[in-house]
C-alpha cells in the first residue's frame, strides 16, 4: 500500500499521467460495499479561501450561501462541518465563520479533520493554490472510506489563459489535475460548464463520463440568503436618488478582462459625447490585467457625475443599487454562470447581456442580447434604455422562475448525499 500511495501522489510532479494516478487512488480506496458503522456522518464543506479572506467575489457568495443553507437545512444523518486548509496546514475544522452558528457535533474547534467510512468532503471553495498541496490528506481520506466531491465553477483559466496571470493559470491547472485524480463526483452550475468539463477531462486526461459523474446545481439569486454584508455609505442617499431619477445602467463584477467593462465604457463615452445624460454604475473590486482601465475610471472627467465606480460596497448597498438602477448590463465574454444576471432578474430589472451560451442557458424573458463583437454597442445601449423608460420592459424575470439558494442546496443534496 505505501508503494501505491507514492505512485498515486507522483502524478503531481508529472511523473504519472492523471488516468493512471486515478486508477491507483481507486485501488487504495475500500470497496464500494464496505459497511460503515451506524453513526451520523460528516459533510465536510471546504471554505478555505472564503473563511480566511472573503473578497466577496461570485464564488465566495456561492460558498457563503451554500454553507448557510446547509446549516439551516441539515441533511438527515449528517453533521455539517465547515473545514479549511492553507498551503502549509492540512484540513482543520473551522473555529468561526461570520454569521454562522455551529453545534457541538460540527467540531468547530480548530482540530485536525478526521474521517470515517461514509463521510463526504465537498470541495466548494476554489482553493487552487491549496488543494494540490493536500493530496496526501485526500488520499488518506479515500483510504478511510470517505467520498470526495468538488464544485467546478468553470475552467476558463485553461480554456482562455490570456485572461489570467501565469501564476493563476499554473495554480488552476494543478488544481484541476488534483480534482481529476481524486473526485468521486463533480458539480457544475450549468450545462454549458458541465459539457466543457466533460470535454476537457476526456481530451486532456482520457477520463470519460463513467469515471466521475458530473451533476448540475443551479445557483441562487436571493442575496438575502447568502450571509450578506450590511451597511450603507454615508453618501449613498444622494447617489441612489440620482440613479432613480435618471437612466442608469448597472454592471456588477470584478474589474477583469473578460467582464466587458472596456467596451461598455467606450459605448458610454460615445453616448456622453452625443449629449446623453445616462449614468453608468460599476460595482466591483479591482482585478488583474486592467490597470489602464482602472486608471481611466479613477481619473475620468465623468467620475462621480455620470460615471460611478464603487469598488467596495456591502451586499445591502448592492441590493439598493439593483433597485435604483434602470437596468443591468452583463457584458462578459465568458462565464461559468453569471450571478449578476439572475440577481438582476430576481429584482425584476431588465437585462442587456452579451450573447454567449451560458447567458442563453440561464437567461429569461427579461434579457436582451447583443453580439459580444457588436460595433454599435452605444446605439444598442441607448435604444435599450429608451425602451425601458418608455415602459416596454415592465420587469425582468419573475422571481418564481429564479432558483433560490434553498433550491440550490436541495439539488446539491439530491446528488451528493443520496448518491454519495
Amino acid at each position: 500500500m505505501p508503494n501505491l500511495r507514492n505512485q498515486a501522489l507522483g502524478f503531481a510532479l508529472g511523473f504519472i499521467p492523471v488516468r493512471r494516478a486515478r486508477s491507483l487512488v481507486k485501488r487504495c480506496s475500500p470497496s464500494v460495499g464496505a459497511a460503515a458503522p451506524p453513526r451520523r456522518r460528516q459533510l465536510l464543506v471546504d471554505v478555505s479561501v472564503t473563511v480566511q479572506n472573503d473578497a466577496r467575489t461570485g464564488i465566495q457568495r456561492v460558498v457563503r450561501a451554500i454553507l448557510n443553507q446547509l446549516l439551516n437545512h441539515r441533511p438527515a444523518g449528517f453533521f455539517v462541518c465547515p473545514v479549511f486548509a492553507t498551503r502549509k496546514i492540512g484540513y482543520r475544522y473551522v473555529r468561526d465563520f461570520p454569521g454562522v452558528v455551529f453545534d457541538r457535533g460540527d467540531h468547530g474547534d480548530g482540530a485536525a479533520v478526521e474521517v470515517e467510512p461514509g463521510d463526504i468532503f465537498l470541495g466548494l471553495d476554489l482553493g487552487a493554490h491549496i488543494l494540490p498541496r493536500r493530496q496526501g490528506q485526500l488520499l488518506a481520506w479515500k483510504r478511510r472510506g470517505a467520498r470526495l466531491h468538488f464544485m467546478v465553477h468553470d475552467i476558463l483559466a485553461v480554456r482562455n489563459p490570456q485572461w489570467f496571470t501565469p501564476k493563476a493559470r499554473a495554480h488552476f491547472e494543478r488544481w484541476l489535475r488534483t480534482v481529476a485524480v481524486f473526485a468521486d463526483g463533480l458539480l457544475c452550475s450549468s450545462h454549458v460548464v458541465k459539457e466543457d468539463v466533460a470535454d476537457w477531462l476526456a481530451r486532456s486526461y482520457g477520463l470519460y463520463a463513467d469515471s466521475a459523474p458530473i451533476a448540475i446545481m443551479r445557483l441562487g439569486a436571493d442575496i438575502a440568503a447568502s450571509l450578506p454584508s450590511v451597511g450603507l455609505p454615508a453618501d449613498s442617499g444622494p447617489l441612489l436618488e440620482k440613479l432613480r431619477k435618471n437612466s442608469a445602467a448597472l454592471m456588477v463584477g470584478t474589474i477583469e478582462p473578460r467582464k466587458g467593462h472596456v467596451k461598455v465604457m467606450s459605448a458610454f463615452e460615445e453616448l456622453w459625447r452625443c449629449g446623453s445624460q445616462a449614468h453608468l454604475v460599476l460595482v466591483g473590486r479591482p482585478g488583474w490585467r486592467t490597470e489602464a482601465l482602472q486608471q481611466t475610471l479613477r481619473l475620468h472627467p465623468q467620475r462621480n457625475n455620470r460615471l460611478h465606480w464603487l469598488d467596495d460596497v456591502s451586499d445591502e448597498m448592492l441590493v439598493a443599487l439593483y433597485h435604483a438602477a434602470t437596468g443591468v448590463i452583463v457584458a462578459s465574454e465568458a462565464e461559468g454562470f453569471g450571478l449578476p444576471l439572475v440577481e438582476a432578474a430576481y429584482y425584476q430589472k431588465p437585462i442587456l447581456a452579451s450573447d454567449i451560451p451560458i447567458f442563453r442557458e440561464i437567461g429569461g424573458d427579461g434579457v436582451t442580447f447583443f453580439s459580444p463583437g457588436a460595433s454599435n454597442l452605444a446605439e444598442i445601449i441607448d435604444g435599450w434604455l429608451q425602451r425601458i423608460e418608455s415602459g416596454e420592459f415592465s420587469s425582468g424575470c419573475m422571481p418564481s422562475e429564479i432558483t433560490t439558494w434553498h433550491d440550490s442546496v436541495t439539488q446539491l443534496l439530491e446528488n451528493l448525499v443520496s448518491g454519495g
